[in-house]
């Protein structure tokens, strides 16, 4: 699906500039005729913009609720979609879901209209509700869907809320340096050269650095923003490389804490996939075609493999090596008893704790190793500039 920016003329005669998604130039002037539009020029809409917007959690969670009480108050599909489009203010989702509806009235099923913008929502949503469509338990299948972003949605929010502090120190310690160094030694530097007419050694180091970081300050912030930008349009080619995910779990700090992510996420979409009345082996291959990361597809298809062969799910989880040991533990106890839905339900609670107090113990760690580098950095250089200042103006005494 492809995103254009068309300029078209409406019934009374008005011009209408606007973007709209099509598969490509005729079904974008077949979809704006049918709409009341008569195409006048087009042109495709720069992409950055639109990969980089992803529908959150909380308007998944708002939407998934909204169409799931429609649909139990007997609306139809169609009508449930554009009500919901109609009234969001997010004009985006809103151009979306009007696409959305334009196919389901066309005589499309409701995934695979939403498939077709699968870069906007997350694929979970996508084969939950066509497994709905299947089972014909669309609505109660969004209303679990619904509960489920809600608490992805608490959860970010509450590790955004841990890592906000040590942020803003990091940003804090990085300018209050780059001050110092830009703007404060020069002006030293200048003052003790008039009065000594000699700059001492620890200042010319400082006025080095200073001199580094002017002359090369745009490098050195595109340095400091590239892994960023990398992260955000290339994920996808660094979850599906096999070689350096295997590279980046040798390191047993990264490994322990991607563990402890997994075995939360990994139990949020069981829980979700069994409250929803998906079968186990079918909930698996659900959360299989969920994974972004190359190296848990493969452990999960070796799982499902094993549960077409006629394993118990407990065993076949020994596949999953990124799981917490207890997690499995717990659930082969819950199997034995027949209690899978209780005991994940209650895990999951336990495994956010346990990773909110992981993620606050490092926090921990990392906030005093900046405060403490900063003051030793900033230490150093007010030492370098007025021990000279000082020993002048003895001098001058």
């Amino acid at each position: 699906m492809k995103n254009y920016r068309y300029k078209a003329i409406d019934i009374k005669g008005k011009v209408v500039k606007d973007t709209a998604f099509a598969e490509n130039p005729y079904k974008l002037l077949k979809d704006l005729k049918r709409s009341g539009l008569r195409l006048v020029d087009y042109s495709k809409a720069q992409n950055i913009k639109y990969r980089l917007f992803k529908i959150n959690y909380k308007t998944l969670s708002i939407l998934t609720s909204q169409l799931s009480e429609l649909l139990d108050s007997a609306v139809p599909l169609d009508k449930a979609i554009y009500i919901i489009a109609k009234n969001t203010k997010d004009k985006m989702l809103s151009n979306i879901l009007f696409k959305v509806q334009s196919k389901i009235i066309s005589g499309e099923n409701l995934s695979n209209s939403l498939n077709l913008y699968s870069e906007f929502f997350p694929q979970m949503f996508i084969n939950l509700i066509s497994f709905g469509e299947k089972s014909s338990s669309l609505s109660k299948v969004l209303s679990e869907l619904s509960v489920h972003f809600d608490k992805k949605y608490k959860n970010m929010q509450g590790i955004k809320t841990i890592l906000i502090y040590p942020i803003c120190v990091l940003a804090l310690s990085i300018c209050v340096l780059a001050y110092l160094l830009l703007a404060v030694v020069p002006k030293f530097s200048s003052i003790l050269g008039e009065l000594s007419g000699e700059t001492p050694d620890g200042i010319l180091f400082l006025m080095n650095i200073s001199d580094f970081v002017s002359s090369y300050k745009y490098i050195i912030l595109a340095v400091l923003i590239a892994p960023i930008l990398f992260a955000v349009f290339f994920k996808k080619s660094i979850f599906s490389s096999e070689n350096l995910i295997k590279k980046f779990m040798k390191i047993k700090f990264i490994k322990n804490i991607y563990n402890k992510f997994f075995t939360k996420s990994f139990l949020q979409d069981l829980n979700t996939v069994i409250t929803a009345g998906v079968k186990i082996q079918t909930g698996v291959e659900i959360i299989r075609d969920c994974a972004k990361n190359s190296l848990v597809k493969e452990k999960l298809n070796k799982c499902i493999y094993r549960l077409q062969s006629g394993e118990k799910f407990t065993s076949a989880l020994d596949e999953i090596d990124f799981l917490n040991k207890d997690t499995v533990t717990l659930l082969r106890i819950s199997e034995t008893s027949g209690d899978i839905e209780g005991v994940v339900s209650k895990m999951i609670s336990f495994s956010q704790k346990e990773l909110d107090e992981y993620v606050k113990r490092l926090i921990s760690m990392i906030e005093p190793a900046i405060i403490l580098l900063l003051s030793f950095l900033v230490g150093a250089i007010v030492v370098s500039v007025f021990l000279p200042m000082l020993s002048v103006m003895d001098k001058i005494i």
